[in-house]
């Protein structure tokens, strides 16, 4: 029975050196040669004759890592006394004092040839180990020694830096706390445990780098490429402060959409801005501005729309100023458009269109096009009716708060004249406010004053009902410039309306004596009376405001209104309305191919249907702002309900009538048919 194993006897220890850890199966082997048991000459003993050791790795990592050639070893044997199978249990770390000799034993035995393809740190020469004499072989950034960590990575990161907010290494270890592993290439992964100093570090030797410092910062670098690739959502949450730099081009590519939002200031400056939309292109704000020093240009293709539009718009430059378009420059305004520059250019082709385009046998200039008869009116009457209530001059304003006044001081006269009344019912009074309450009930007995109080108090409660409906009627339809003198000349009238809500819940108070219903009487009176003159005041108060307002710049008071008007929402059901109109002709278009089809006219039927795409396409949106902001205006400066239909009616044919002359190609030769059948479409 063979007897020799470990832990028979006890265990069978040894130390040697590694010469050879290339081991053929993979498993972390080395060849030891070990002390005291191996022959140091390497004739007697070559290193490919020793026997492999293997490799004890911990429980919780069963990865092999081979220690390197040239290391100092310890294990035992786990045939015991036979010493043929020994088992390395750890590297013995030291101080090697002399240089490798690779023709003796218990050194490196690699060969030049061999170390050409060994890893190597950069700047580092590949030699045999120990490269390093007279120094602890456990890593310079585990000691941070003064005369050495100079030539670690440290210093390397600080020569190194790139950018602007590249963070300063904060390497600062102290042996014993700093775990280390550093591999044979340059790679680093430190877990520092130093105390206020604690770091997280990773590092690839060709100088990335994460690094996570003691404050919790932390330093992400990548010397060369990145590409990150999510397969799900991705957010970012910055706390203080974002800035990026970057030295080459930025590109942002979505296949849906892209949105920026700020809640303070949205700023972009660069040399030249370029925005290329391949549909349509809008920008708005309650204020837009676009200006250039030297020249500022908005312009749009046939096929295409250009808007820049906000409740105040400006285009303008200090030299050049130019808007142009191939086919058509449209400017409309519900108040006042400005184009400011020294030099003012509109380029574009002339409304007629190319007379090279013209059909032959065919003069548009002559034709009298009607592009569909037999509309139906109810579209354009339903398109304006929104328009129908909405008053909105401004002397309707004044004579709205003076009839306030006047039906305020007609209700108080005859209220205040009952009152007097009732209370003058109890003697000859030359003022019924000289009443006290003792003169009072010594003129009469409790039921009389009763009855008094009580038929004032109805009067009372029927005066105040009356002014807040008139108050309550006054129309939220004004101007901001008007709102404050209308405040102005209501607001005593309402203050003095609450004393007299005051005192009526007095009046109606069942639990109020009658001297303190006599005396709220008294004060309904008094107050009555002075709202009185104030209402007598407002028509002549109404009329010097609004005429303050009109010299002062009827424009703002204008665009005011217009304001109002768009923020109700009427401005978007007239564009809503208007918007059917113009499928209503376009349907009538389409009805017409539908007939020339029949008629077996397929080619004139299909350019027809092309021809009221087309129609829609380029022109349906502005056609619709123009002609319902033209139509608000006119309303706005008191046009009538039939010129305001006979404004959307012209708005919608002329645009048909500069389709026509700015697409005459299209529309007019239509493969060779004559000129009837031209003017037969054209007609329907």
């Amino acid at each position: 029975m063979n007897k020799d194993f470990a832990g028979l006897n006890g265990f069978v220890w040894w130390m040697g050196v590694v010469e050879d850890r290339q081991d053929p199966l993979k498993l972390g082997r080395c060849r030891v040669r070990i002390v005291g048991w191996h022959s140091p000459s390497k004739t007697d003993l070559p290193t490919k004759h020793l026997p492999w050791s293997q490799q004890m790795t911990p429980i919780n990592n069963t990865n092999p890592y081979a220690p390197k050639e040239g290391d100092m070893v310890v294990g035992f044997f786990i045939d015991g006394e036979s010493a043929q199978s020994p088992v390395m249990m750890g590297v013995l770390p030291g101080i090697p004092l002399s240089a490798a000799n690779p023709q003796q034993g218990f050194n490196d035995p690699r060969t030049t040839t061999q170390l050409k393809n060994a890893p190597v740190k950069p700047g580092e020469n590949p030699t045999n180990y120990p490269r390093v004499l007279d120094e602890p072989t456990t890593s310079r950034l585990a000691r941070n020694d003064s005369d050495s960590i100079g030539k670690t990575i440290v210093q390397t990161k600080k020569t190194n830096k790139l950018g602007p907010f590249e963070l300063d290494p904060t390497y600062a270890a102290k042996y014993p706390y700093n775990n280390v592993y550093e591999s044979e290439s340059g790679h680093a992964m430190e877990f520092d445990d130093t105390p206020k100093k604690e770091r997280v570090h990773l590092y690839h030797r060709e100088g990335s780098y994460i690094e996570l410092q003691a404050d919790g910062s932390g330093a992400f670098k990548i010397v060369k490429n990145k590409n990150d690739t999510i397969g799900g959502n991705y957010s970012l949450y910055v706390q203080g402060n974002m800035t990026v730099e970057v030295d080459g081009n930025i590109s942002f590519k979505s296949k849906k959409n892209i949105s920026f939002s700020a809640d303070g200031a949205f700023s972009v400056k660069a040399k030249t801005i370029s925005l290329n939309a391949s549909d349509s292109f809008s920008a708005k704000g309650m204020s837009a501005s676009l200006s250039g020093t030297t020249k500022t240009s908005v312009g749009g293709l046939t096929s295409q729309q250009t808007s820049v539009s906000g409740l105040t718009t400006k285009v303008s430059g200090m030299l050049v100023t130019s808007i142009t378009g191939t086919t058509a420059l449209t400017m409309g305004s519900t108040g006042l458009t400005n184009i400011n520059g020294s030099l003012i250019n509109l380029l574009g082709a002339p409304v007629g269109g190319d007379p090279g385009l013209d059909p032959e046998g065919i003069d548009p200039a002559g034709v009298e096009i009607e592009p569909i008869e037999g509309f139906d009116d109810g579209l354009i009457d339903g398109a304006i009716d929104p328009l129908g209530g909405v008053d909105i001059s401004v002397e309707n304003l004044a004579d709205e708060v003076s009839t306030i006044g006047e039906n305020v001081s007609d209700t108080l006269s005859e209220s205040l004249g009952s009152i007097e009344a009732n209370l003058g019912n109890v003697g000859e009074l030359d003022n019924v406010n000289e009443l006290t309450n003792e003169e009072f009930f010594n003129l009469v007995d409790a039921d009389q004053a009763a009855s008094v109080v009580e038929n004032i108090t109805g009067k009372a409660e029927e005066m105040i009902a009356n002014i807040q409906d008139q108050l309550s009627g006054l129309s939220t339809n004004i101007s901001d410039q008007l709102q404050g003198s209308v405040d102005n000349i209501t607001g005593p009238l309402k203050a003095n309306l609450t004393v007299l809500e005051g005192k009526f819940d007095i009046l109606s108070d069942p639990n109020a004596s009658l001297k303190d219903k006599f005396a709220a009487a008294q004060a309904v009176f008094a107050t009555g009376s002075t709202m009185l003159n104030q209402a007598k005041a407002i028509p002549g108060q109404a009329a010097a405001a609004v005429s303050g307002v009109v010299n002062s710049g009827a424009k703002g008071v204008s665009d005011a209104f217009t304001r109002g008007i768009k923020n109700t929402g009427i401005l978007d059901e007239v564009k809503a309305n208007l918007s059917d109109t113009y499928d209503g002709y376009v349907s009538a278009i389409r009805e017409s191919a539908s007939g020339l089809a029949e008629d077996g006219k397929e080619n004139l039927a299909d350019s027809a249907n092309k021809v009221a795409d087309e129609w829609v396409f380029q022109n349906k949106d502005d056609v619709i702002d123009k002609v319902a902001n033209s139509a608000l205006e006119a309303r706005q400066n008191g046009s009538t309900l039939d010129d305001v239909k006979t404004i959307i009616k012209d708005g919608i044919t002329t645009s048909w009538k500069n389709f026509y002359a700015d697409n005459q190609a299209k529309i007019a030769p239509l493969a060779s048919i004559g000129i009837k059948d031209n003017e037969e479409l054209i007609n329907q």
